[in-house]
């Protein structure tokens, strides 16, 4: 049988980027120093160590002075370079670890740059347009049993040294993170017998069971791949990876590190222009993270242009004051992974019956709920997962009209439970044993949250069809959840993660082999106790194909089928969040109008945004 081949080279790069569509050792080798920008300075991280140090802070009154020409101050330091060559990214406050190793503890300051823009991977996933987009990949393909799966990377691809980057590097970062477990990773991507590089561009991955979906863990799905940096192995071999700091950072990214202010806190990164990749061209000179400023001085911020990409503003704020005091500035409206839900405990009784569920599901007002109570206004679930673009393939559109389970329908919902034999009877809401209906209601969040609020409202639902319903709100998550592991929940509100590339993501969670009793703690997930032999077999048959076998799209719509049947648990609203652009100083920024790829600047998406956007003439 001739293996099984998949080339997910939808479309070339270059067509891609013209579209527009809720972490002491042994002996160190000599790294690159990061080129040293000179404002007044005690200690810069330019040194002839192998490894650089941290740059101390200029001294305040000299970083308070007016900026010479053609520099500019943020964060209280003075940068001696235009404004205009420099796109700014806010985020979080940066612990400024002064280490960019992804696998130690405080290895580095997630969101700095490091893994956003300096690395890259493989492939990356644009749930804009629904595209999966070859990067240092080629193509792949698998032995006809899935135990074998074999890499093609694309040539000429450079270290930020110089030196190529070869299949000989992801068969060293494999095998070092296989052989140290102390090293952070994921256990998926190293579940493997053999790693192997056949040539410079071609490497072979020999998996301990047959996994027609090892690629995916290659993929950049939400924010990164499951292997997180692909390291070079002539710096590493050298080093002690438990305590190698990789400053700077040898990547094969389109930006390396040039600069940081400790006190400041504040990443600067530049522009290769040895980049390997001739068919993009970035757009800042020079790319700036540092931790924002607090969510009162946003605006005043967003006035004076000194930021660029940023979150921060609330979005009531946004739309009240963006026409009058920062025109300039965008707000892109996104879909986290995560639409908000409510989960059925599927070993209730009452609830373990699929026609009870789905009628819980149809007295669920979602329409009410995006409109009314998620901010920005949102829109209700029409569908398992996230509104991605690489999703639509996979719903069940004659499932969503037959069930309507994701449809709010109170007169739907009675004639549901009528037929399995409840009764109303003096106001009160009967089962077929003549008992009155007791549901308890749990939502992480207290009173205030969005999931307490939705949680609250459908309590009433409740009540107005004679079930005597109460109403616990959690503001701490761990006593919430250690509930629901427990089993000791009839509802919940809470998040509704799981698909984003494939619904096997999802559908795997919940299968009948994970069912624990209740009062017992689940070992693998499941913690709603779901089970349907019948959907069990379905999700078998596609946990052992690829996603473009012949025989998967039947096998996905019938998942789709028996989830929308069996309603273990259900999404109720897309979870949307904003991100802001300020066009000042670049052209082509991302709006709602303009979206080309996700839009957040911790993902490593945002790649995408720098090599669409370009100066704007001064």
């Amino acid at each position: 049988m001739k293996p099984h081949r998949i080339i997910y080279n939808i479309l070339t790069t270059t067509i891609v980027l013209m579209m527009v569509a809720g972490c002491g050792g042994g002996a160190q080798a000599p790294a690159p120093t990061a080129e040293v920008f000179n404002p007044p300075v005690i200690k810069d991280n330019a040194t002839s160590s192998t490894e650089a140090t941290a740059t101390t802070a200029p001294a305040q009154d000299t970083a308070a002075a007016a900026p010479a020409e053609g520099s500019f101050v943020l964060n209280g330091v003075t940068l001696p370079f235009p404004r205009s060559e420099a796109l700014i990214m806010d985020q979080g406050n940066f612990a400024m670890v002064e280490s960019f190793n992804d696998w130690i503890p405080n290895g580095e300051d997630w969101a700095a740059g490091y893994v956003q823009i300096a690395n890259e991977a493989l492939w990356y996933v644009n749930y804009v347009t629904g595209e999966v987009i070859p990067w240092l990949a080629e193509s792949m393909e698998y032995s006809a049993d899935y135990k074998t799966w074999t890499l093609h990377i694309k040539p000429g691809i450079t270290w930020n040294d110089g030196e190529p980057f070869t299949a000989e590097d992801i068969v060293y970062t494999l095998e070092l993170l296989k052989s140290e477990p102390k090293l952070s990773s994921n256990p998926d991507i190293l579940a493997f017998d053999s790693v192997s590089a056949v040539d410079e561009l071609t490497m072979v991955v020999n998996l301990t069971e047959p996994t027609p979906r090892y690629h995916e863990l290659w993929w950049v799905r939400i924010c990164t791949p499951a292997l997180t940096q692909i390291v070079p192995k002539h710096i590493w071999e050298k080093v002690d990876p438990l305590t190698y700091k990789n400053n700077p950072p040898v990547t094969t990214g389109p930006y390396k590190l040039s600069k940081y202010y400790v006190e400041q806190k504040i990443y600067v990164w530049e522009r290769r222009d040895d980049y390997w990749n001739k068919d993009v061209t970035p757009g800042p000179k020079y790319v700036i993270y540092r931790t924002g400023p607090a969510a009162d001085q946003m605006v005043a911020e967003a006035k004076a242009n000194s930021t660029d990409i940023f979150g921060g503003i609330d979005y009531t704020t946004y739309t009240e004051q963006h026409d009058t005091e920062f025109p300039q500035v965008n707000v892109v409206a996104y879909l986290d992974p995560c639409p908000r839900g409510a989960f059925f405990n599927n070993a209730k009784p009452n609830l373990n019956k699929p026609e009870f569920r789905r009628a819980m599901s149809m007295l669920m007002n979602r329409p009410r709920w995006a409109e009314n109570i998620w901010i920005p206004p949102t829109k209700p679930a029409q569908a398992l997962w996230a509104d991605y673009r690489n999703m639509d393939q996979f719903i069940n559109q004659d499932a969503n009209e037959k069930w309507g389970t994701l449809e709010y329908n109170p007169d739907q919902a009675m004639q549901l439970l009528t037929e399995a034999g409840y009764t109303s009877e003096g106001g009160k809401l009967l089962d077929p044993d003549g008992q009155q209906v007791v549901i308890k209601v749990s939502a992480v969040g207290g009173p205030g949250a969005n999931e307490y609020l939705f949680a609250q409202d459908f309590t009433e639902e409740l009540k107005q069809i004679g079930i005597d319903a109460s109403l616990q709100g959690f503001a701490d998550q761990p006593p919430f959840f250690a509930q629901i592991d427990n089993g000791d929940f009839d509802i919940g509100f809470w998040w509704f993660c799981g698909a984003t590339v494939d619904p096997v993501e999802l559908y795997a969670s919940f299968q009948c082999k994970d069912v624990v009793p209740l009062g017992e703690l689940p070992k693998h997930g499941n913690s709603i106790r779901a089970c349907d032999p019948e959907f069990d077999a379905v999700v078998d048959q596609l946990k052992a194909i690829t996603p473009d076998d012949p025989h998967a799209h039947d096998l996905y719509m019938q998942a789709y089928d028996l989830w929308l049947k069996n309603a273990f648990g259900v999404p109720l609203v897309q979870t949307i969040y904003t991100q802001y652009y300020n066009t000042t100083y670049w052209d082509n920024m991302q709006s709602n109008d303009n979206l080309y790829t996700v839009p957040f600047n911790w993902w490593m998406q945002i790649q995408f945004v720098l090599y669409n956007i370009t100066p704007k003439v001064q």
